[in-house]
């Protein structure tokens, strides 16, 4: 499998609608929620996604503690947790087509923020300890990709996406996966 084709599998994971946060938006006479601080959606990508990665429990104990209010939903493939205007989504190894990285851990959220994709990305690079990776993006979608080293020695890869929507809402996700080995795939390839 090429890292082309790695990509654009991850890509179409990125791109998925995520009904649950669209839905707010759509339908009429809906009370306000309330709307997810993005300091505080980053702390808990922080020690759920990013630090906990391979250890499905460890972020199933993170989401739970969270304070969030997250419920469990029942997924065919992995774990999904959500709340108010956020998703919280968990696929371990072996879950996935084999051409496709794994564990992949991803946090979806509205936020009322003026706040532009730039300034979002460097907050939450900022709280990882990361600096780097390349961003792109017009018309009010914007992604930022940036290659990594897990302290198992592992290559991961995180994404940021942006979108914005109406009244000041921006919808955003953060996902992060493993990447497969050069060696696993080439061993997986006839």
């Amino acid at each position: 499998m090429s890292r082309r084709g790695t990509y654009w599998g991850i890509l179409l994971l990125l791109t998925a609608p995520l009904p649950v946060l669209h839905a707010q938006e759509d339908a009429p006479n809906i009370a306000p929620v309330r709307t997810p601080d993005f300091e505080n959606l980053t702390q808990l990508f922080k020690e759920s996604c990013y630090t906990a990665l391979d250890d499905v429990e460890a972020v199933s104990t993170v989401v739970t503690a969270s304070g969030f209010g997250f419920t469990k939903q029942a997924v065919r493939i992995g774990r999904k947790w959500t709340a108010d205007n956020m998703a919280l989504t968990y696929v371990g190894i072996g879950k996935l087509p084999a051409k496709l990285p794994a564990p992949q851990c991803a946090l979806s959220a509205q936020l009322a923020s003026k706040n532009d994709h730039l300034t979002l990305k460097s907050a939450l690079w900022r709280k990882l300890g990361i600096s780097g990776g390349r961003s792109s993006g017009k018309g009010g979608k914007y992604n930022s990709i940036i290659d990594i080293d897990g302290e198992d020695n592992s290559k991961r890869r995180l994404f940021f996406t942006s979108q914005k929507g109406q009244s000041s809402r921006i919808y955003i996700k953060i996902m992060l996966v493993k990447l497969k080995q050069q060696n696993d795939m080439q061993e997986s390839n006839p």
